[in-house]
């Protein structure tokens, strides 16, 4: 027969010893492999985390391509918008209150992105977290979380302190 094959025994502590000598004698044409199972769950266990590094990794990537995304997006909104902040100063807005209104539209649809992708992955990782023993990495959720809105803070200012520091009534004339 093909395949892997897996016999279990359970057997009081003293007589381990002797159960795997009878069975090593027993089954020595086979090629026997007599382990405790909870090496075997401990090699389980490894190959499970593995997978979840892999996919921490992946997740990082995509996170900072989301990051680099947010920020181009931002960067690519205000610069369209750069006509209608010329026509707001022109009426006499400050740039501290036109930086007010477009903080305003920023950041709430950042928090938005902030709270509905971490409620998206703290489902998809609810198993996970919630099993006995599992180490959640709590700090590097928070940091993560830290970096995005960060992303999204700088990108604005960025964005703001491009536009702010051209002319802003020569692109108006273009208007």
């Amino acid at each position: 027969s093909g395949g892997a094959e897996i016999m279990l025994a359970e057997v009081a502590g003293q007589g381990v010893s002797e159960v795997t000598e009878n069975l090593s004698a027993a089954f020595v044409r086979n090629g026997i492999e007599i382990f405790a199972a909870a090496d075997k769950l401990e090699q389980f266990r490894l190959v499970q985390n593995s997978y979840l590094s892999i996919f921490l990794v992946l997740g990082g990537l995509g996170l900072t391509l989301g990051v680099l995304g947010l920020g181009v997006l931002v960067l690519r909104n205000i610069l369209e918008r750069k006509g209608e902040l010329a026509l707001l100063k022109a009426v006499g807005l400050t740039e501290r209150m036109i930086m007010k209104m477009l903080a305003g539209e920023y950041l709430f649809l950042l928090a938005a992105g902030v709270v509905t992708g971490g409620l998206a992955a703290l489902l998809s990782v609810w198993p996970f977290i919630t099993a006995p023993g599992a180490p959640v990495p709590y700090k590097l959720i928070f940091i993560c979380l830290l970096q995005v809105a960060a992303a999204g803070l700088i990108s604005l200012f960025a964005g703001a302190y491009y536009i702010f520091k051209g002319d802003l009534l020569r692109s108006l004339r273009e208007e």
